[in-house]
Order: C-alpha cells, then structure tokens, then sequence
C-alpha cells in the first residue's frame, strides 16, 4: 500500500498574506502612470495648423507646403515616444495630410486663374492715326483714300486745343 508522510498539523485560522497589497483585500497591482503630455506631439500639432492655414492663401502658399511636412515628419516621431499620449500626433498627422491636399487645390485653382486670365482675356489696343502711320503707307506706294480719312475722323469728336485726342490713347483696355 502506500505510505503516507505525516503532515505538519495546520492552524485554525491562516495568517494574512504579505505582499504589495498589504495582505487585505486581494491581490493589488501597482498603479501605472498616466501617460505624460507629448511635446513634439504638440509642436507638430501647431506646426500643422499654421501649415494649414497658410496653405489656404494663395500667396502665402509656399509657407504651407515647407510647414506641413516638418509637420508631418514631427507628428511620425511623436508615435514613437514611449509612455507619451499619442492624440496630439494623431492630430497633427491627419492635419498635415488634410492641408497638403488642399494646398495642391489651391495651386491649381490660381494656376487655372492665371491660365484663364492669360488666354481668355480680350485685349484691346488702339495706334494712333498721325503722319507716322500715313507716311509709312505712302512710302509703300500705297495710296490713301480721302473719303474714308475723311470719314474716320468726322466719326470722332474734334479735340480741343491743349487736350489729348481719344484716337492718340495708346493704352491697352
């Protein structure tokens, strides 16, 4: 049969445990630390938020695209920190991504503007009509017609003297 060791008789009640609860109410863990605040996580935050905005002027549009990669280099830095919050970063890296995209909207919104406004635009010059234009046509051998001199000069207004005829306007309108 078998043979049994003898154990060692027990109290009747046991003693309270020792550990790093103190024994009394079960089994505590340590609490952690909260996380603390991600500073680089914030920088690029701000850095994304001014990326943004200057994205989203036209004239001030290469200062948004030089902030938002800086911004978005630093938000991907930020989630490598450990025991660091990660909202700041997260933040910051949907904003630079956001604000990139517009910034390209932008460009080629003033880009088509500019297109639109160099090619579409109808411009208007006007030459004066004085001896320079009629010599040069008689120095062709081309000869002027008087009645339809005649003719273009009865259609505008006679100038005053010492005030500047309309037809010798050389803007361009």
């Amino acid at each position: 049969m078998s043979v049994q060791t003898p154990q060692p008789p027990q109290p009747p009640y046991s003693a309270p445990p020792t550990g790093p609860g103190g024994g009394y109410g079960g089994n505590f863990q340590p609490q952690q630390q909260k996380p603390q605040r991600n500073t680089i996580g914030l920088i690029a935050l701000i850095v994304a938020v001014v990326g943004f905005i200057f994205a989203c002027i036209p004239g001030a549009l290469i200062m948004g695209w030089i902030l938002l990669p800086i911004a978005f280099v630093l938000s991907i830095v930020s989630f490598f920190q450990t025991g660091k919050r990660k909202g700041m970063g997260i933040a910051a890296l949907i904003l630079s991504i956001v604000g990139t995209l517009v910034g390209v909207i932008v460009f080629f919104a003033v880009v088509a503007d500019a297109f639109d406004d160099a090619f579409n635009e109808e411009v208007t010059a006007s030459t004066p009509d004085d001896e320079e234009g009629e010599g040069a046509e008689a120095d062709a051998g081309e000869d002027a017609d008087d009645s339809e001199g005649d003719a273009h000069e009865s259609a505008e207004p006679a100038a005053e003297e010492g005030t500047i005829s309309n037809r010798h306007d050389t803007r361009v309108r």
